[in-house]
């Protein structure tokens, strides 16, 4: 496991089986932190596309605050990078939420 530490969060190398995932910790309104993933080919879409962890993070908040396109299901569509790109987010009843 590897660990990055960062003046926003805390990101570390997680690998489950064959699916390779980053997390980062955002923390939430009531004080406790949410997880959220990344696959191994969003993280590497969104370094090609510039769009740095603390906008993925930005992101998720905006998510909880409903300002995303529900899709239903605990399935959401926000776009990133100044409106440039779009991005789903899956989120597993507000305990992680992971970028697709």
């Amino acid at each position: 496991m590897q660990r990055k530490v960062t003046a926003f969060s805390v990101h570390f190398f997680v690998e489950f089986d064959s699916t390779r995932s980053y997390a980062m910790d955002v923390p939430s309104k009531d004080g406790r932190s949410e997880r959220v993933f990344k696959t191994a080919w969003f993280s590497k879409a969104a370094r090609k596309a510039s769009i740095p962890d603390n906008e993925l993070c930005s992101a998720i908040g905006q998510v909880m605050l409903g300002e995303a396109g529900d899709l239903g299901g605990g399935v959401f569509k926000k776009r990133l990078g100044k409106n440039l790109y779009r991005s789903i987010i899956v989120a597993k009843g507000s305990q992680y939420w992971v970028f697709e």
